[in-house]
């Protein structure tokens, strides 16, 4: 998920945000080309494979909108968390880093909302990568693997989720909650739904290569169902927005994040 849209002057503390984001995710960056030096040929065919993938996922997003910001959702976490148990961690890792980088620049995004999506991405999959880790999972699809994919996914979901909540809330100047909650539920069938694709393309990829052709048809109808939710969160807050508008006393005041 990542924050689209906008181009207006950012907050103090969104631009604080931003910053630490991007310098967060450039150590993790500097740190992985450092590993990189020990790749073989077959590490940067991963590499180029993933990045790839990422970076056509987040050609094609499906959004959410607020006032002048929009949260996207696309099938990035299928790509990723596909080669967790078959690629090293830095491969993924710099691959998450170009893929968002190449997806987000071919869609020409301001600077600051390049550096803070590429950043929280890296540092998003970074948290997964050390959780996955300490479960110890063997390289070949197994139950403690699937086990250690979800414990990962979950815990990226929530920096991925809250740090876009808080960017979009503040550069809206809407509380947290407002941003966070409505789309909670497209949230975890988003999350669910891609580390599942992920984890049955890493089980079919062990078992043959020509098996992959039913991910991408997994991908198309993870993409239609994400789209069809969120066209209901936005319905939703929509009706929600007319009630205020026409309740004056209910009204919701906008609050800055403290």
């Amino acid at each position: 998920m990542t924050a689209t849209n906008g181009s207006r002057a950012l907050p103090r503390e969104v631009r604080l945000l931003v910053l630490t984001m991007g310098l967060g995710g450039g150590a993790v960056v500097v740190w992985r080309l450092v590993q990189a030096a020990s790749w073989g040929a077959r590490d940067l065919g991963a590499w180029a494979l993933l990045a790839a993938g990422i970076a056509v996922a987040e050609l094609v997003p499906v959004r959410l909108s607020f006032r002048t910001e929009r949260i996207a959702f696309s099938v990035t976490e299928a790509v990723w968390v596909a080669g967790l148990m078959a690629a090293r961690p830095s491969v993924i890792g710099l691959a998450v880093a170009a893929g968002v980088f190449a997806g987000h620049g071919a869609r020409r995004k301001p600077l600051p909302k390049l550096v803070f999506n590429t950043g929280q991405f890296v540092l998003s999959v970074s948290a997964a990568q050390a959780v996955y880790g300490l479960f110890h999972p063997s390289a070949r699809p197994s139950a403690t693997g699937w086990l250690a994919s979800v414990a990962g996914v979950a815990v990226y979901a929530v920096v991925n989720s809250g740090s876009v909540a808080a960017v979009v809330a503040g550069i809206e100047q809407l509380p947290f909650r407002s941003v966070l909650l409505p789309p909670l539920g497209a949230n975890a069938l988003h999350y669910l739904g891609n580390a599942s694709i992920g984890l049955a393309g890493a089980t079919m990829w062990s078992t043959s290569a020509f098996a992959i052709p039913v991910v991408g048809v997994l991908l198309v109808l993870a993409f239609v169902t994400y789209r069809t939710v969120l066209d209901t969160v936005q319905r939703t807050r929509l009706v929600a927005l007319r009630v205020q508008v026409r309740t004056p006393e209910r009204a919701w005041r906008p609050a800055t994040i403290s």
